[in-house]
């Protein structure tokens, strides 16, 4: 979301912004993942831009199975991330303090050795139901969406998190402070929330109601076949490529013509 902001508040050198802006301007086409996107391209920066769903591949039908609460055991949460003050860690920790019954996996690591991360790792030693992964190969997270019940997104602000769309295509709703275009709610995808006593309170409704839980799961795998496997989604961006090569022929053309 702050690259559609006029203000550029995540890009820091003036370099940076002054190419990022040139660019944003004399570009043939614009994509964004959500609504509000385009509407801050349009006020800000007086572009149109095309809302399309991003790909993602995910376990096709033959290969997925749908997950369940636990009868016994705790409850597993997945936090995917940089360590970084947007992401807002500190804010799982917090809920895992007040959550002892759950257990909480993170993944992820910072971009740099920096005070606020080294921190931020240190006390994740003194809490006994977080685990720390640091960096995991791509290739291996699907194991982590297996084991897990819900993902946990604590951050800011965010674009349409990719972490989203793979926890949807192995059906865990997310528990969120951040929900683009409303689209959590809107289509019964999970839980969002917008303090860490909204958070716990979510994790603890998803126990109390495991019907309701089982409804977000299903609605969460449907939601992604339907808008972000690869063949969904790339047929759209398809549409918008040829349509572009066909508007650079004309371009040639009338300028063939006038010569």
């Amino acid at each position: 979301d702050p690259d559609c902001d006029p203000k550029l508040p995540a890009l820091k050198p003036t370099r940076e912004r002054f190419l990022y802006s040139h660019g944003l301007r004399h570009v043939d086409r614009l994509i964004v993942q959500t609504r509000k996107q385009q509407k801050m391209l349009l006020e800000g920066f007086d572009r149109d831009s095309a809302v399309i769903p991003m790909p993602c591949e995910g376990p096709d039908q033959d290969h997925y199975i749908p997950p369940e609460l636990p009868c016994e055991g705790p409850v597993h949460i997945l936090w995917i991330g940089r360590i970084s003050r947007e992401k807002r860690l500190e804010w799982l920790l917090d809920l895992a303090q007040r959550s002892p019954e759950f257990l909480f996996d993170v993944i992820g690591t910072s971009n740099s050795q920096i005070a606020y991360a080294t921190a931020l790792i240190k006390r994740t030693e003194e809490i006994p139901n977080v685990r720390m992964h640091g960096r995991i190969d791509h290739r291996l997270m699907s194991d982590y969406y297996k084991k897990a019940h819900l993902l946990c997104n604590t951050s800011v602000y965010e674009g349409f998190p990719n972490t989203f769309l793979e926890a949807w295509s192995h059906g865990l709703p997310v528990i969120t402070t951040f929900d683009p275009d409303g689209i959590v709610a809107r289509a019964g995808l999970g839980y969002p929330r917008q303090s860490v006593d909204g958070l716990a309170a979510g994790l603890r409704e998803a126990v109390r109601w495991p019907k309701k839980w089982k409804e977000k799961s299903q609605a969460s795998r449907r939601y992604y076949l339907q808008n972000h496997t690869v063949d969904k989604a790339m047929g759209r961006f398809e549409m918008l490529f040829l349509e572009l090569v066909q508007c650079q022929c004309d371009r040639r053309e009338k300028g063939a013509q006038g010569l």
